[in-house]
Order: structure tokens, then C-alpha cells, then sequence
């Protein structure tokens, strides 16, 4: 499936839409509408702005199916490691605490948001930064002072840790489950000396594996806030963005009256902005009189993938008039076996010609 998939990006990325999109994102200034935009050719999109432009993007789509088809199809592509969803509607969304470490530190991300979440409060990022500490092994740190600051993190002191939020102590060892990681980790301390850090399984409690270094932020779930009022919410995630960053806009026709609706566009003007839509000509919808940025527009003039519910005889059809007209046809299956599977259905239809092709 990997070398299908580079195959098909490489015959997509060389077409001369996509070399207009590079040159348009290598100017210094000007935002982009790519309308014409269909099914998966968004993904692709993604993929190639951030492979070419700084892989910093965040992602805003007003409906969480489109955002889990977008990750989806980012996964497949190995698109980038640190690609997260903020959306509380999705049980596969990632803590925001480790969303925000991305942001704040500033390096390769791909964050894939909803556009009603972007008005929740949250700390300011300052504080949110000044808060985050990586343990590494070997490294000289006070296990005293590192249950201190579990305990300023709003961290919960337990007999043995079962979820995010919590830690547990036994003798030279801290377990803890920072909300920003996907398992919990075990710091042994040789005196004021980190030893090891493995992660474990929350239902055995034994360690899995041991790793180097690991990073934790204040506990943003926690009910509990400082005594000084010094957590309480300020900004909204926009303002944790870098400011070279680019923004995506999905189907701006209706996330941007969202994006207005949450009083947030103005937060958004200083940033290098991408639209992506369905439909062509969409520049008179998306200008905007307060915003004095240039739009330019290309149109990639994509169509969906018609649905063929199980009928061969319509996507043998679909095929042969696809290549009639000199495109090039690919059709991906889970594995070799479903692929096979699939010719051997096709070639039923007898034309030589084109199972070749």
C-alpha cells in the first residue's frame, strides 16, 4: 500500500495544478483558495503544503466526519507524526494538553480542528509553555521537587495509577499519566538521579518499554485550580499557533460564517491562509473587506468518486470510459489478496485492453 500510495502522490504532485499551488506558497504574502477541491484530493492537498511550507498547518472543518476521513487518509500517507484532533465531539481527539505542547514548542504539526471548539478558553500560552519539563534519563533532578510539581500540575496521588491526570510514588518510583501522552510512564530515581523512564500497561502495570526522555504539562482536566487563580482560562488555541504557520480553511462557504459566528476572524488575518473548496469561483464568498490580503485561486476541477454499491459491472464501465479518456486509473485494496481478488473480478469482463491498463 505504501509504494501505491507514493506512486499515485507522485503522478498527483507533478501535474501543473499542483505546481501553481507551490509557487503561489512560495510568495511571501497572498492567501490561496484551491476550489474544485473533491474527496481525497483534499488530503493530498495537506499532505503537499506540508511537505512544501514549513510543516506547520492547522487544519479548521466545521464537520468532524470530514476531519476523521482527513486523518485518516494523512495516516495513510505517513503524512506526519504529530498529527492531532481538537475536537471534543470525537473519542479519538487527542488531549488538548498535548496539543498545546505542540503548539507552544513549535515544531512540525498537523492540528485538524473544528471550527466551534476555537472559542474555548484556555490558559494562556505563556504559562501553558513555562509549565512544561522533560524528564530525561540520566539527568540530574530532585525527586523531591518532581512530586512537588506533580502536585502543582493538579496530578492526583493514588496507590497505583489507572488513568490520565494521575500519579503514584513507591520508594525510588514515580508512575505518572500526563494527559499529553498515550501511555503512562515509570521514573526510577537513583537518589536525585533519573535511572530509567519505561512506559507501562495500565491493566498489568509492567513495563513495556523503556525510553529516553519524556514531556509533561500542568493537568488541564483537573477541576482543581491554583489557590492564586494563576490557571485560569485567558486565550483561545488560536492564540497558541506560531505565527509562520499555515491555516487551512475546509469548505470556507460554510466554516467561515462559523469562524465569524465565534467572533474569532480577526485572530486569524496574521496568518498565511489555505481554502479548500468543493466549488469553483469562490473568491467573491470568501473576500473580505477587512482583511486586505490577496486571494489568488486555482481551480483543480477534481469530481467525487461515484458510488458503485457492489455493482462490478458499473466500475468495469467507469473504468474503461476513465481510460477512454486518457486518465490513468488505480484502484487500492487493503491487501495483495483482496487485490488479486478484485483483477480476477475484473478481467470476468474479457477486454484484454484494458486490464492492462
Amino acid at each position: 500500500m505504501a509504494d501505491s500510495i507514493k506512486l499515485i502522490r507522485s503522478e498527483i504532485f507533478s501535474s501543473e495544478k499542483f505546481s501553481w499551488l507551490k509557487n503561489s506558497l512560495s510568495g511571501k504574502t497572498g492567501n490561496t483558495v484551491l476550489s474544485g477541491v473533491s474527496g481525497s484530493l483534499a488530503s493530498f492537498i495537506v499532505n503537499f503544503i506540508f511537505t512544501n511550507s514549513g510543516k506547520k498547518i492547522f487544519y479548521i472543518s466545521h464537520d468532524n466526519d470530514r476531519i476523521i476521513k482527513l486523518k485518516d487518509d494523512l495516516e495513510i500517507m505517513d503524512t506526519c507524526e504529530n498529527m492531532s484532533v481538537y475536537s471534543s465531539g470525537l473519542t479519538d481527539s487527542e488531549s488538548t494538553s498535548r496539543i498545546l505542547i505542540d503548539l507552544s514548542e513549535g515544531n512540525e504539526f498537523i492540528v485538524i480542528a473544528k471550527v466551534q471548539e476555537l472559542g474555548n478558553k484556555l490558559i494562556s500560552k505563556d504559562k501553558f509553555k513555562a509549565s512544561i519539563i522533560e524528564l530525561k534519563k540520566n539527568e540530574n533532578k530532585s525527586f523531591d521537587d518532581l512530586i512537588i510539581t506533580l502536585e502543582k500540575y493538579n496530578f492526583n496521588r493514588k496507590d497505583f495509577v489507572d488513568e490520565a491526570g494521575d500519579y503514584s510514588v513507591r520508594g525510588g518510583i514515580i508512575d505518572l499519566f500526563a494527559e499529553n501522552l498515550d501511555s503512562p510512564v515509570r521514573i526510577e530515581f537513583f537518589g536525585d538521579t533519573i535511572e530509567s523512564i519505561r512506559e507501562f500497561d495500565l491493566n498489568s502495570q509492567r513495563s513495556v518499554r523503556e525510553i529516553d526522555s519524556v514531556k509533561i504539562g500542568i493537568n488541564l482536566n483537573s477541576e482543581d485550580n491554583s489557590e492564586d487563580g494563576s490557571n485560569e482560562p485567558e486565550e483561545i488555541i488560536i492564540d497558541y499557533i506560531p505565527e509562520n504557520a499555515i491555516v487551512i480553511i475546509d469548505e470556507p462557504e460554510i466554516t467561515i460564517n462559523e469562524i465569524k459566528e465565534n467572533n474569532i476572524a480577526n485572530s486569524l488575518i496574521k496568518f498565511r491562509r489555505v481554502y479548500l473548496s468543493a466549488f469553483s469561483n469562490t473568491i467573491a464568498d470568501i473576500y473580505d473587506r477587512s482583511d486586505p490580503s490577496v486571494l489568488t485561486e486555482i481551480n483543480f476541477d477534481s469530481k467525487l468518486q461515484p458510488e458503485f454499491h457492489s455493482n462490478l459491472k458499473s466500475l468495469y464501465q467507469n473504468l474503461c470510459e476513465n481510460i477512454q479518456k486518457g486518465y490513468k486509473a488505480y484502484i487500492l485494496a487493503s491487501d495483495e489478496l483482496q487485490a488479486g481478488r478484485i483483477k480476477e473480478l475484473i478481467e470476468d469482463f474479457e477486454d484484454e485492453n484494458i486490464i492492462e491498463q
